[in-house]
């Protein structure tokens, strides 16, 4: 725990630091002591794709994220992820957090001394972690503490790429191996059918590295490759068969959703979490989905809906930011999580073009604190926009966009209660392609007796 930090006297130090070792580099330079890169590197902090340090070891860290102590998540975002999780919870799923730390806070004996020029410490960037820690498990949420499992002095040990910012297919089984131990020591866990997962090794194999890439830009010599042993992980049945793990035999099945950390197959981590929990993992994540494309997708769909999981994995960067778009996406995901959506009354709503509804708020029995659903019923629609009316002509517009890496599924949560209690009675729902025989509205009640944190 760390809970006297001082965040403003925090950010002080680093600019002092900054202005300190800023003056040192130029002297040291000037001095003829500039750091000598291995593979020929000039000038890597001033890449304009991505700045970034060369340790001693071959090891590449990016200024920015993995140079950064301080992370995004208030108390308020904390309540909101609080509340998300407990919704779940009320419906039979239990959240399980993981904030990956950065590469730097990880490694930091792989770090170059130029790195303290920029005002990290790692001593404080752990603490500052291990608080969000503490806070988010205070809160409720079932959070797993990644630094352990990833920590790391040993450069014949790697867990993380030289090269990127992934981690390798060890350091993925060692977040698994935590994960597991998690899921199992809740109470949940005793009563799920589980069974024996067995992995096997595979070969070594590249992984595509976009960071390496741009980075050899800045560079004579190659970098070091991006290579990782890969292994399989299969479900072994009765009779001693080894079977694909997202078949339909043997154990209960847990989701995971995150980003290119979970997704990409030379990793195996969700192989992984099935070894060490028993349970079959189905893996949604979503590479370059950042922070709510992958779990979005998922809680908003009707596969969601229709066959919810004991246990949601959401793996996500520490230094993603969660309220980098406001409340709208967590509110919508809390939405869709609670359920129990009703059609709207027939003549509630009216077709006004092959892809637009205009629906009477009053004549549809919304309540406050209700939230309405649209449902395009074409699950390729990525944008609804919306237009709020009342008698008097007054206008209030907003709109809900899914990104090219989201899954689509055509449904749109629209928290209304805002609007309602300023008195708008319309709403014009326009969507981005011709739904007009296949459009749904329904009505979804408030958190049914689950109050905001």
């Amino acid at each position: 725990m760390f809970p006297s930090y001082n965040l403003d006297r925090h950010i002080a130090r680093q600019l002092a630091a900054l202005a300190v070792g800023a003056l040192a580099l130029l002297t040291n330079t000037a001095a003829g002591h500039a750091f000598e890169s291995q593979f020929g590197c000039r000038n890597l902090d001033h890449n304009r794709s991505i700045p970034a340090l060369e340790g001693a070891s071959g090891d590449f860290f990016r200024i920015q994220p993995d140079l950064r102590m301080y992370f995004p998540m208030t108390d308020r975002l904390i309540a909101d992820l609080a509340h998300l999780s407990a919704v779940l919870k009320a419906k039979g799923t239990t959240l399980v957090y993981l904030p990956v730390p950065p590469k730097g806070m990880t490694m930091p004996h792989f770090l170059p001394d130029e790195a303290r020029f920029y005002g990290f410490d790692p001593v404080v960037a752990r603490r500052i972690y291990e608080d969000t820690i503490a806070k988010l498990r205070d809160a409720g949420i079932v959070t797993v503490d990644l630094l352990p499992p990833l920590s790391n002095d040993d450069p014949a040990v790697k867990l993380f790429f030289q090269a990127d910012f992934h981690w390798t297919a060890k350091g993925a089984e060692r977040v698994a191996e935590a994960v597991a131990k998690t899921i199992m020591s809740d109470s949940g866990y005793a009563g799920m059918v589980t069974t024996k997962f067995e992995t096997t090794p595979t070969g070594p194999q590249h992984f595509v590295s976009s960071m390496r890439q741009l980075l050899q830009k800045s560079c004579v010599d190659s970098l070091p490759e991006p290579v990782t042993d890969t292994y399989r992980t299969l479900e072994v049945v009765d009779a001693g068969e080894a079977v694909d793990i997202f078949g339909n035999a043997g154990a209960d099945t847990i989701s995971l959703v995150g980003t290119s950390f979970s997704e990409v197959p030379q990793f195996n981590f969700a192989g992984f979490i099935s070894q060490y929990s028993g349970l079959n993992v189905r893996n949604l994540a979503i590479s370059g989905g950042n922070q709510f494309a992958s779990i979005s997708s998922y809680l908003t769909s009707k596969n969601f809906d229709l066959d919810r999981p004991k246990y949601l994995i959401w793996e996500n960067p520490v230094y993603n930011n969660l309220a980098q778009f406001g409340d709208g996406p967590i509110n919508e995901m809390i939405a869709a999580v609670s359920g129990g959506c009703d059609p709207v009354p027939a003549n509630a709503f009216r077709l006004v073009a092959d892809n637009e509804l205009s629906v009477d708020l009053y004549g549809a029995g919304m309540v406050q604190g209700e939230t309405l659903l649209a449902d395009a019923g074409v699950i390729e629609s990525r944008e609804v926009d919306l237009t709020f009316s009342d008698a008097a002509g007054r206008v209030r517009t907003q709109s809900i966009v899914r990104s090219p890496r989201y899954r689509t599924s055509g449904r749109f949560y629209i928290p209304i209660s805002g609007y309602q209690a300023d008195g708008f009675s319309t709403l014009s729902i326009r969507f981005d392609r011709p739904t007009a025989t296949t459009a749904m509205i329904s009505a979804c009640p408030p958190n049914q007796g689950i109050q905001k944190p």
